[in-house]
């Protein structure tokens, strides 16, 4: 794997941006990136639940989850691997990171999207 521009380091551990918009043509990494970022994120607060969010579900599952759990498994074409363990249940969408070791809360991801309602 490449290493990190200067620029793609700063955007991978900033922790002080609460919205974020990728924009570039197909190819030119936007999944990759929010993929990252949600693994950084979700590495640097353990126990707290993200969403993974998109226009469809199968925007979100296809577009973020997938290259999240390519990553994992280090299928990614980047060549990027995060080796820490996790729990994905399919028919819901939800990711389990354990970040800190069993013993603490794992980090959760939720799958939703647009066309449905926030509890």
């Amino acid at each position: 794997m490449a290493a990190l521009t200067v620029s793609e380091f700063e955007f991978l551990h900033d922790t002080t941006t609460t919205n974020l918009a990728f924009s570039g043509g197909m190819g030119a990494g936007k999944s990759f990136a929010g993929a990252m970022k949600c693994l950084d994120l979700a590495m640097a607060n353990p126990g707290e639940i993200g969403i993974v969010w998109g226009p469809t579900i199968r925007d979100a599952k296809e577009n973020v989850m997938r290259p999240i759990l390519q990553i994992l498994r280090g299928e990614h074409a980047s060549g990027a691997h995060l080796n820490v363990p996790y729990k994905y249940d399919k028919g819901t969408g939800n990711l389990l990171l354990y970040t800190r070791g069993m013993k603490l809360a794992p980090s959760e991801f939720h799958i939703r999207s647009s066309e449905q309602d926030i509890v």
